[in-house]
């Protein structure tokens, strides 16, 4: 089930000019059905022309939730050239009809059009993605309805569409951060997430180092 989960997630960010992305994945003490994934389409010049960014989260641990997971990357990777609201209305029904009735699937995807500078949002069901401009983060507040993947056979989604300024920061995540525990049996908490956003210094970091940054973080506060 570990080997399965990492395999679902990129070796390597994409690059380009007017973006710096980056992912990381830490797991906790058991395999789980969290994952993520980034895709940089391009035209049939070979121009790159959109990001699009997914972060899933399957209910349940081991293989009860890692074979639903690699059923559910199979599908959005399938269609990663189309848009967030497309992609997950299509992959809900046969998520629906192929997935136990118990098994949770929330997701959130984005699209980074490179030319426009418009961003498109999608929420399945998942923690709410944060934007940082000008110093302040906040979530992202996104169109109903927000149900997990698979748990109406005839759910439409539908995206929020905002342009993205230079120095922007966007963050997808699961719920393994908010819900961090201590040794004190304090939970991280979801308002600390735009919070921790603020503190660092994403101005003069990459992504991959606000990256660093967020997992130095949780560590600390969950006792590594």
């Amino acid at each position: 089930a570990r080997e399965s989960q990492y395999k679902l997630m990129p070796v390597q960010p994409p690059t380009g000019e007017g973006f710096d992305v980056f992912g990381f994945f830490l797991p906790s003490f058991e395999v789980g059905g969290d994952y993520f994934d980034y895709v940089l389409s391009k035209d049939a010049k070979g121009n790159p022309i959109a990001l699009t960014m997914v972060v899933v989260d399957v209910s349940g641990k081991a293989m009860r939730a890692a074979m639903p997971a690699i059923f559910t990357s199979g599908l959005l990777l399938a269609r990663m050239k189309d848009s967030p609201e497309k992609i997950l209305t299509n992959v809900n029904e046969p998520i629906f009809t192929r997935t136990d009735k118990r098994t949770f699937i929330t997701c959130a995807m984005a699209r980074y059009n490179l030319e426009t500078k418009i961003i498109s949002v999608v929420n399945a069901g998942h923690c709410k993605p944060v934007l940082k401009r000008n110093g302040v983060a906040d979530f992202i507040q996104t169109p109903d309805p927000r149900l997990p993947l698979g748990v109406r056979v005839d759910t439409e989604y539908h995206s929020q569409e905002f342009r993205l300024k230079k120095g922007d920061v966007f963050l997808l995540y699961s719920d393994g951060l908010p819900e961090a525990g201590n040794e004190k049996g304090e939970r991280f908490g979801f308002e600390e997430v735009p919070r921790l956003m603020e503190r660092i210094d994403t101005e003069n970091l990459s992504s991959n180092e606000i990256a660093q940054e967020i997992k130095r973080t949780v560590q600390k506060f969950s006792n590594y």
